[in-house]
């Protein structure tokens, strides 16, 4: 019979709250609104500046075929634009509208209005300690999963908030 693995009680606890910040995100409003994943697409695009689909895959870590169906959807919805890319003309750029733009600017604004209603009541040290264990548990936890994948080591939603 295999021995049951010993957890320290303290990583239980935050895999646990982890798990259940998951699970509430997941269900949050932001993510029940129509398109609410493609909209990522649209906030990296407004971050990162227009690449091929091919590329945005690759950073978002998607399947190039669930990034052409939201493409497909972001460009009727007039929040991207898709042009020869002068590097290649076979291939395409796909670029954030104003439209787009305003949506990216709504969607973030919304998440920080949130996060703020959240620690609104906490101290300045408590969210300066929240924030700093935070950004060290997601850099780690990257660079733990970048030894066996692609997936790049700083998100760009972080890059932006420094």
């Amino acid at each position: 019979m295999a021995m049951a693995a010993v957890v320290d009680p303290a990583n239980a606890a935050a895999i646990a709250a982890l798990s259940d910040l998951l699970w509430v995100m997941h269900r949050s409003r932001l993510m029940q609104q129509q398109g609410a994943p493609a909209l990522a697409l649209v906030v990296h695009l407004t971050r990162t500046g227009p690449m091929r689909s091919s590329d945005l895959a690759g950073a978002m870590n998607l399947d190039q075929s669930t990034v052409s169906r939201h493409i497909t959807h972001l460009a009727a919805a007039g929040l991207i634009t898709r042009t020869p890319d002068p590097a290649d003309g076979r291939a395409q750029l796909v670029a954030v509208t104003d439209a787009g733009r305003q949506q990216a600017h709504d969607l973030i604004a919304s998440r920080v209005r949130d996060l703020e209603q959240v620690v609104s009541s906490w101290s300045e040290p408590d969210r300066a300690d929240f924030a700093r264990l935070l950004t060290r548990f997601s850099e780690e936890f990257a660079e733990s999963l970048v030894e066996d994948t692609d997936l790049p080591t700083t998100p760009a939603s972080r890059e932006d908030a420094r």
